[in-house]
């Protein structure tokens, strides 16, 4: 969906994706039963309003198909995201992100031959592409990997507000490895998302379960 999504819509709309965290707290409050307080929604809220800032620079386009998907795809990552939770309990997340990995690609792989492509002369024609391919595929796995190790320690609401904030990390590096200049309405955006997550760093994580074990 978002590959979909990036091929009809603007790169800057794709600050639609950080909903995602929308779609996390009603999941986690309800079937994972998390606690969320109001501190924790109001820090989210501000921190999605900055990234919106940076994706943006203040100026939002039209909206179109593709970016109804932006606004759909986050919703079968939480989904996929409240399973693996109740799995990372009793098993390992490198497995978990294995067999996501696995199962995702054959069915991937499935359709696409439906549908009449093949992968594999599409990938061979070109060494850049077996490079992008490649390294791509690594750093997705890789990252999938932090990210579970991640939420098997801490609620999954706050593992998802703390991440739509990494469009912060990518301004943060154009300036000092690229040497690009960030206009004021970035930089107040970039404000707003740093100290929102990292307030949200200190947000504790708990169930609601434990709360009422506690007041017993």
């Amino acid at each position: 969906m978002i590959a979909y999504g990036v091929s009809l819509s603007t790169v800057s709309n794709s600050f639609l994706l950080q909903t995602e965290f929308i779609y996390s707290m009603l999941l986690s409050y309800m079937l994972l039963r998390e606690r969320i307080t109001g501190e924790q929604i109001l820090l989210t809220v501000l921190s999605f309003l900055g990234v919106v800032l940076i994706l943006t620079d203040g100026v939002i386009k039209t909206i179109n198909i593709g970016d109804i998907l932006f606004l759909a795809s986050p919703l079968f990552y939480q989904l996929a995201h409240v399973v693996a939770k109740g799995v990372l309990r009793k098993v390992d997340p490198l497995v978990v992100v294995m067999y996501r990995l696995l199962i995702g690609g054959l069915t991937l792989l499935l359709i696409s031959v439906v549908l009449g492509h093949d992968p594999s002369s599409e990938i061979s024609s070109s060494s850049q592409a077996i490079s992008v391919t490649f390294y791509t595929s690594l750093s997705f796995s890789l990252a999938n990997s932090l990210w579970y190790y991640g939420v098997k320690h801490i609620n999954l609401s706050k593992a998802t507000s703390i991440m739509i904030a990494y469009p912060f990390v990518s301004a943060f590096l154009a300036v000092f490895m690229i040497g690009e200049a960030l206009s004021s309405v970035t930089i107040i955006g970039a404000s707003l998302v740093f100290v929102s997550t990292f307030r949200l760093s200190q947000v504790r994580s708990i169930s609601r379960e434990h709360i009422a074990d506690r007041s017993k």
